[in-house]
């Protein structure tokens, strides 16, 4: 194609972007998706092409043959593929921010987006934040709001879909950062997205225009509505802890905390037990997309608590053991995915990668901490987790993450170094005087050393000898060396 060709065809697809959409209640998805494609095409749906291929890309295994063509198409590696379809779905993004009115792939562009932006650069990055602060915008904007009454029943329940889980996100990520939400209050009239497939809404879309249930379902299967309307019963707990932790009075703070804490936990024992992660055993006869879902939605809730102790223990001390043998429990889990022959079949290395960095590395520099400079009471130490399983448990996770980076030699993203604190932290703790202050007895321990504790790349790895020497530690008022 010509210069001049390409500029023709950018201009008409500007122009097409430009252009008010014209809906009704009744407009059919395939009438809908001719607004966006063909001779109508827009930025909008040029841009969902990129960031899905990103995704794609990103997610891809290393031996994946169609990720593999389309990266010698471009005569690069996969990481050089990838930043250039986040550089054109960037692209495609700023263009509609520009020329393009509030719609309904809009939001579904910049909620996708988001999810790249996440996997490529970070959920602690520049961008991530910048993304959120895009998607949060266009999900207050008045004029989409506006738009509700006059939209085909699917689209309406994918805007409450994408509305809830941008709602989730930006309370998981301010809550676990401490930053302040970007989604302040929610669109007047929201309403819980239905637990609903998309295969049955485009099947019975008319016949449910009038249904407002918000039970979930009672067929025992699950969809992502179901996994997106869980997740914002649980962002709302969040939201509520971030209006709690602004209270200056710990009096006043104290007894908001402990029912929140009794409420969440309610909150999840109320849910469908479709939802309920239970074992690696029943992980292991359960199909991926059940399972995998169900672990995460689990650390999802496992992390909220983590958060409610954490607020606690700056007010009640006692409670440090609790949450000493939460983040020991939250640890197991994420290493048990590294672990497990069937879900490494079924997830891709940046998966587990990130599993790891969100749900594990969190408890993991709570137990360094700990480990470096337990001050704690002596009566305490008979009910707290043995240094030495957490020390292994610290190491697994430390040589999971090294092992995974390692696993797609092609995918080069900065975030995935997190590990490598970790491990530097682990070894000071090793290599340092701050080892004795943790007290330590005789005899042969009895723990079993959770797979993987050795840490990889040389002079890193524990010698046996070391943990012979750490056995039987124990928990001791740390001396003033």
């Amino acid at each position: 194609m010509s210069t001049r060709d390409q500029l023709a065809r950018s201009i008409l697809i500007t122009g097409n972007t430009c252009r008010e959409l014209e809906l009704d209640v009744y407009t059919s998805p395939n009438t809908f998706c001719k607004m966006f494609t063909g001779p109508a095409l827009r930025w909008e749906a040029l841009g969902l092409l990129f960031t899905w291929a990103a995704l794609a890309l990103l997610n891809s295994p290393a031996d994946d043959s169609l990720a593999a063509k389309l990266i010698a198409a471009h005569e690069t590696n996969k990481a050089g593929s990838v930043s250039a379809m986040v550089h054109c779905s960037n692209l495609c993004i700023s263009l509609c921010k520009e020329y393009a009115p509030a719609s309904e792939v809009l939001l579904w562009l910049l909620h996708e987006s988001l999810a790249l932006t996440l996997q490529f650069y970070g959920d602690c990055s520049h961008q991530a934040w910048q993304r959120l602060s895009d998607l949060a915008t266009e999900v207050l904007d008045p004029t989409l709001v506006k738009l509700g009454a006059r939209i085909p029943f699917i689209f309406a329940q994918t805007r409450r879909k994408i509305i809830a889980s941008a709602y989730w996100i930006d309370k998981s990520l301010a809550s676990l950062h401490g930053q302040v939400p970007r989604i302040t209050c929610l669109p007047p009239g929201f309403e819980t997205p239905l637990d609903i497939d998309d295969d049955e809404l485009l099947l019975k879309g008319f016949d449910l225009l009038h249904s407002h249930s918000s039970a979930w379902n009672q067929s025992g299967y699950t969809c992502p509505a179901t996994y997106i309307r869980a997740r914002y019963i649980l962002g709302a707990f969040r939201n509520e802890l971030f209006q709690i932790s602004l209270i200056a009075s710990t009096a006043n703070r104290l007894p908001k905390l402990e029912n929140l804490s009794r409420r969440y936990r309610a909150a999840w024992l109320e849910m469908p037990n479709k939802l309920h992660y239970r074992d690696t055993d029943q992980v292991e006869a359960m199909p991926y997309m059940t399972s995998f879902p169900q672990l995460l939605l689990f650390l999802d809730y496992l992390q909220g608590e983590y958060l409610i102790y954490k607020e606690l223990g700056g007010t009640i001390k006692s409670t440090r053991p609790q949450l000493l043998w939460h983040c020991r429990r939250t640890l197991n889990i994420v290493i048990s995915l590294f672990a497990s022959p069937k879900m490494r079949a079924q997830t891709s290395p940046l998966e587990r990668i990130r599993v790891g960095v969100l749900y594990g590395v969190p408890c993991a520099e709570y137990l360094i901490l700990n480990l470096k400079e337990h001050s704690g009471e002596n009566e305490l130490k008979d009910h707290l987790p043995s240094p030495l399983e957490l020390i292994r448990n610290i190491s697994a996770l430390v040589s999971s993450l090294n092992q995974e980076y390692h696993a797609d030699d092609q995918l080069k993203l900065s975030y995935i170094n997190t590990y490598r604190s970790l491990e530097c932290a682990l070894n000071d703790i090793l290599n340092s005087r701050l080892i004795y202050t943790l007290g330590f007895g005789s005899g042969t321990s009895s723990s079993t050393i959770s797979p993987g504790f050795e840490i990889s790349e040389g002079n890193n790895n524990i010698g046996s000898e070391l943990i012979d020497w750490m056995d039987d530690l124990r928990w001791t008022r740390r001396s003033n060396v």
